[in-house]
């Protein structure tokens, strides 16, 4: 028996649905599904009717879910007493191009008075880092919000607005340029970070959507691989603005940041937090940090 059948089964009942419980809890419907029968028959137990209009918790079923809360409550109990939950531990999920920057900046203010501080910072797309903070792993999520993706039940609030701009090294044509138009920047050979212009996602892949691809070159996971080919090539790829001005290579001039004339790249940045999980005090002043420098870029 695993802790996410059990929070898989408080869902299903919770909405009646195990279509409805999979999408907000960002699984396939089959595998949600899969998940509560394994259970069920682990425990030799319905716990769910299933009919054509969804599915409802069987009396045992209640009885179980019931159970299952007060484990779910003696489980924050337990990590209360944690020296690491005393200490104002704080996990975050958070999108590449704010952690150029602006999340060492933030962290390095917080230590200055806090010895005690732990923080873990886990870099991601979108996508991932929703699941991360829906499912409790992450304590904030730091994200591009374009109003497509589907938040669920996480509690989302926009911090600042910044846009895209192409990053061009000294051995592009586009170098010596002011600004430049959107199909100018398509054509030239493109570097795409992970799924980038490859699946539905946030950020630049919803941005462009129904607009032509841009004319991607390779892939990688690695943001500093991309800045390495830009400086010794003629690749191009796009990152925010703001965000990412501090960078060395355009402080030292090896890159330019171009900005796009005819289409607006504009994104906004907020956070997410899981009203379901209990959310460290500190997370509060570490927002508020984030303003204040982003406000001084």
């Amino acid at each position: 028996m695993k802790l996410t059948q059990l929070q898989y089964l408080i869902e299903a009942a919770k909405y009646n649905s195990i279509s409805i419980a999979a999408e907000k809890n960002y699984i396939s419907q089959s595998a949600l599904s899969s998940s509560i029968s394994n259970l069920e028959k682990e425990l030799n137990i319905i716990l769910l009717e299933r009919n054509c209009k969804g599915v409802q918790p069987t009396q045992t079923g209640e009885l179980v879910i019931d159970k299952v809360k007060e484990v779910f409550s003696l489980i924050e109990e337990i990590r209360a007493l944690s020296p690491d939950h005393q200490m104002d531990m704080i996990n975050i999920a958070a999108i590449p191009c704010i952690c150029d920057y602006l999340i060492p900046e933030c962290i390095r203010s917080l230590t200055k008075n806090k010895q005690l501080l732990k923080i873990s910072v886990h870099t991601d797309e979108t996508t991932e880092i929703i699941r991360n903070v829906t499912s409790g792993f992450s304590s904030l999520g730091l994200i591009i919000n374009d109003n497509i993706i589907n938040l669920g039940t996480l509690k989302y609030q926009p911090l600042f607005t910044d846009r895209y701009v192409l990053y061009v090294g000294q051995l592009s044509p586009l170098y010596d340029k002011q600004s430049i138009t959107l199909q100018e920047a398509l054509n030239e050979p493109y570097i795409a970070y992970r799924k980038e212009f490859q699946a539905q996602n946030t950020g630049l892949s919803s941005l462009f959507n129904g607009i032509q691809k841009p004319n991607i070159a390779f892939r990688t996971d690695e943001l500093s691989n991309i800045r390495r080919m830009i400086q010794y090539s003629d690749y191009v790829a796009f990152f925010p603005e703001k965000m990412s001005q501090k960078d060395v290579y355009l402080q030292n001039g090896s890159m330019r940041a171009i900005p796009i004339s005819d289409f607006d790249t504009s994104i906004t940045i907020g956070y997410v937090i899981n009203p379901k999980y209990k959310v460290p005090k500190i997370i509060k002043e570490f927002l508020n940090l984030i303003l204040e420098k982003f406000e001084t870029l």
